[in-house]
This record gives structure tokens, sequence and C-alpha cells, in this order.
């Protein structure tokens, strides 16, 4: 489920987002077209590293639908928190709730809106490092973080170069997400337009 399911899901969402936000989708797609020209048309490894666009939706995506909810990790020695009388003792089990951090609005100016303008570099040096966590933070992040995001991004583009995506009426926004799954999935299932451009 880890490698498959996640990066699966993640690219749902996205073309979900981008179905409901056409401006978005035909930024991408410009994008997507200027950089693979330069390639024969083929989407390489070098052409998405370039795609800061494509990675800027990837990157809004996963705020709003975070594949893992949260993070536990163990407390190496008493922490004391900031501010506080608070003691985290050594030994203690801290859950970290990720989708919690990626839709306070101390962080994110109206956080239950996609919007991929939220990760242009000018906007990512207004935050705080840690309150963008897909993958965990340090040495015990995600150990699948760069293949995820090739994979995600590899599809993502290839579809958008290749095809239109459009909302369907049995498509609800804003997206709702099925509280009975475990994985994240939204109530009714995905369902989007898809033509050939």
């Amino acid at each position: 489920m880890a490698g498959a399911e996640t990066s699966s899901t993640t690219i749902a969402f996205a073309l979900a987002e981008l179905a409901n936000n056409v401006e978005y989708q035909e930024k991408l797609r410009e994008e997507i077209i200027a950089n693979t020209s330069r390639e024969n048309n083929e989407i390489s490894y070098e052409t998405l590293q370039e795609m800061t666009y494509l990675n800027q939706i990837v990157n809004e995506t996963l705020r709003m639908y975070t594949n893992g909810l949260i993070l536990i990790r163990q407390a190496n020695e008493d922490y004391k928190i900031e501010n506080s009388s608070h003691i985290i003792p050594k030994g203690a089990d801290v859950w970290i709730p990720m989708i919690g951090i990626h839709f306070d609005e101390k962080y994110w100016k109206h956080p239950e809106k996609f919007d991929p303008e939220r990760f242009t570099q000018e906007e990512i040096a207004k935050r705080p490092n840690h309150c963008y966590l897909p993958f965990g933070d340090g040495q015990r992040n995600c150990i699948g973080m760069r293949y995820a995001l090739l994979i995600v991004k590899y599809g993502l583009a290839l579809i958008i170069k290749n095809f239109k995506v459009t909302s369907n009426p049995k498509m609800k926004y804003p997206i709702k997400l099925n509280p009975k799954t475990p994985m994240m999935e939204p109530i009714g299932g995905y369902w989007i337009n898809i033509e050939k451009v």
C-alpha cells in the first residue's frame, strides 16, 4: 500500500482538483509542453526537475490530501515545550497531526482552497520549515519520498500533456473525505471526465 496506493491516490486527488480548477490545469499543460518540446516531446527525469509549476501542483495536493495523517515519534530526552510549563518526558510517544498542521490558518490562508501558488519560492520562504510534512522530516522521513514524487510527477505530467480533465457532476466540491476507509478517498469516489487533447 505504501508505494502504489499512496502515489495513485495523490494523482487522483490532483486530477480531481485540476478538473475543478481549469486555469491551473491549462498553466500546467503549457509548462509540460514547453519543457518536453525540447526533448522530442518526451517526459524525461531532467524535464520533470525543471517543471516548477508541476512541483507546486503536487505539493499543494500533498498538503490537502496527505496520505499519512500523523507522524509518531518518541522523545529521546525530556523536552520542555517552548512558552509553556509542559514537559514531554523521555520515552513518550509524540503524535504529530500532519493534516492538522496542513490546514492550520496560522500558516495557510484559506487552507480548504486548492492553491498551487502557496508553493512559489517566495511563499515557501514566508513559512516556518515544519508546517509542511507530507513525508515527515529528519532522519525518519519517508524512505520512498523521492521515488513517490517521481512517480506522481511523471504520471500527472503524462496525463495532463495528453488529456484534458473536467469536472463530473458526480464529484462533489469541496471534496469530503470518507471517514470509513483506511486510505484517503472522497465520499462517493473519484469522478472526472477525460478527453484527448
